[in-house]
């Protein structure tokens, strides 16, 4: 069971200023596996995403509404408090892999195709934030993440902080303005992929 405290955003722009600021952490989408993830998006809730991703099942609640953080006031979003379950699926399984291969039970499940940068924020010495590869296990810290998203055939972008672990990574108004530049992020647009994937389904 993994706990976390998430905001995420979608937008159908790309962020030059976004894009800019991973490329001097050395990440672009150029070089990194792009996947594909099948969610049950036939599970027609909000708080509750069921997905296939690289052998696994997982299952996301989310079991808290914590309000709206506001990092600058072209940015702001919804906190949300969630639980995740991860089950390792067999490689032979059937099932499994009629939806992932096989795509036989559209629209039950539906293919999101994404390419992601990350990561891993953690608190350093003197209140200075370091920066860890996300293949990294460090037991807190925070996930920064931007995907580029395609599903049926439209393009999207997610911007996304994950917090985890006990002690809390603060992340203030001038980092994250510094992240996304002129550019803004607004409330209207942050919700989890399980509100995204319905709003795209409706």
């Amino acid at each position: 069971m993994y706990k976390s405290k998430e905001i995420r955003w979608f937008t159908q722009k790309e962020s030059t200023a976004i894009i800019k600021w991973f490329a001097a952490q050395g990440l672009s989408f150029n070089n990194i596996i792009p996947r594909s993830d099948y969610y049950l998006i036939a599970l027609d809730t909000p708080d509750m995403a069921l997905k296939i991703r690289e052998g696994k099942i997982e299952i996301k609640h989310k079991v808290g509404q914590l309000g709206i953080k506001r990092f600058a006031p072209k940015i702001e979003g919804h906190l949300e408090e969630w639980i995740r379950w991860s089950f390792q699926l067999d490689s032979y399984d059937c099932l499994s892999n009629e939806i992932t291969a096989e795509n036989r039970f559209n629209p039950e499940w539906l293919e999101v195709h994404k390419e992601r940068m990350a990561l891993k924020l953690v608190n350093g010495l003197h209140g200075k934030i370091q920066f860890y590869d996300i293949t990294e296990i460090v037991d807190s810290g925070c996930q920064l993440e931007y995907s580029r998203i395609k599903v049926n055939d439209h393009l999207f972008f997610s911007f996304n902080l994950e917090w985890f672990g006990d002690e809390f990574v603060a992340l203030d108004a001038a980092f994250i303005s510094e992240i996304v530049g002129p550019g803004f992020l607004k409330l209207e647009d942050s919700m989890g992929y399980a509100s995204f994937l319905k709003s795209m389904n409706t």
